[in-house]
């Protein structure tokens, strides 16, 4: 049972990088452009996209209110929604 989990925390894990990648290209924004938005360095952006860390909760509430969408959703724990696909592409249109 104990392994189950922590495989599905491992995934949850992979979908942050996935999740960021997409929505950074779906907004037509570069890792630096990004990475400027939030202040960070354009390699963080790339190590988080590749799944190597996590950012922290202060990254993840940036990057959630950056994006328009919650934590939980940039997380990968939650979907987008429709709204939330529409609101991205007319704030980023």
């Amino acid at each position: 049972m104990r392994k189950n989990i922590m495989r599905e925390e491992m995934k949850k894990k992979s979908r942050f990088g996935e999740t960021l990648k997409a929505l950074r290209y779906r907004t037509n924004l570069t890792q630096t452009e990004l990475a400027a938005r939030i202040k960070v360095c354009p390699a963080q952006i790339s190590i988080w996209e590749k799944g190597k860390t996590e950012p922290g909760a202060y990254a993840v509430m940036v990057l959630a209110e950056t994006f328009g969408i919650s934590s939980e959703q940039i997380l990968g724990y939650k979907p987008l929604t429709k709204e939330d696909e529409f609101r991205l592409f007319s704030q980023w249109a």
